[in-house]
């Protein structure tokens, strides 16, 4: 099963972005999403929290290919849980299908026909 926590400082990052991983990341903003049998990494959200009501979700990568439905639909609850309280709007690109289409079963709606998509977060 799919767990998704904060990304700890030992866990290698340049696995699921290897151009941002490789950036010294504000780990409070990074999920990792992990097999909790085998630890193994099946991929990372990283999100930016700059205040205003409103997080951006810069990157939300599966890398495993076995259940990567499963592994968005896990990601995605795990970034609305961490947002929640902590901002009012989630604001992302949804450019793969499996991404967009847990997005809208979460609630979101696309911006202007564009892969630019919303997401409201109580009042």
């Amino acid at each position: 099963m799919t767990i998704v926590r904060l990304a700890k400082p030992e866990d290698d990052l340049a696995r699921i972005w290897p151009v941002q991983g490789a950036l010294r990341l504000n780990r409070q903003q990074v999920l990792v999403a992990e097999d909790d049998k085998t630890g193994e990494i099946q991929g990372g959200v990283l999100l930016f929290d700059a205040g205003h009501e409103v997080v951006w979700v810069a990157e939300v990568t599966p890398i495993v290919e076995d259940g990567r439905r499963f592994v968005y639909k896990h990601m995605v609850d795990a970034l609305i849980s961490w947002s929640a309280g902590r901002a009012k709007l989630l604001l992302f690109l949804a450019p793969e299908p499996l991404y967009q289409a847990q997005a809208l079963r979460c609630g979101a709606t696309f911006i202007q026909n564009s892969a630019v998509m919303a997401m409201r977060l109580g009042d």
